[in-house]
């Protein structure tokens, strides 16, 4: 399904509108990032327009990353922290509707911690897909359940 409101597939029958103004940010599950050989930091600040110092504070306020990392080469990274910083980067990017595809896979406990602190802080929508209860009973929000091909909220 999120696949198909990112535009990353086509929908075999009926069609997906985005509103006006919509600005989508996707978290695949897959954790592709296209340059493997950009540092962390360059992968983070790519075709993103502002003072560098004030992108890497952007990105420190996080506190997904320190600052030894930041020249870590993207292909690298561990799963983890390619999850944290295609997270990172759709934040930074003012997305303001999250589609996020098992956002806490591959994350240890204090990284889905900082993950749902960022997450507090956004002020967008946020669509998530999770099996994770942990993180959806500390998440709020309205849960919807998929089922027998329709979707509807949890009874």
């Amino acid at each position: 399904m999120l696949d198909l409101i990112a535009g990353q597939l086509t929908p075999s029958a009926g069609s997906v509108f985005i509103a006006g103004g919509v600005r989508l940010g996707y978290l695949d599950q897959l954790s592709n990032l296209v340059h493997p050989d950009q540092s962390l930091l360059d992968a983070y600040i790519h075709g993103r327009e502002g003072p560098r110092e004030e992108l890497i504070n952007e990105l420190f306020h996080l506190g997904f990353f320190r600052a030894d990392e930041l020249q870590t080469r993207v292909g690298s990274l561990s799963l983890g922290q390619r999850r944290k910083l295609q997270v990172a980067r759709l934040i930074g990017q003012r997305a303001n509707v999250l589609l996020l595809d098992e956002p806490t896979n591959h994350l240890s406990l204090d990284l889905v911690e900082s993950l749902e602190q960022a997450l507090s802080e956004f002020q967008g929508t946020i669509l998530a897909a999770s099996h994770d209860r942990w993180f959806i009973d500390r998440f709020g929000g309205e849960v919807w359940e998929l089922e027998d091909g329709r979707l509807g909220p949890r009874m």
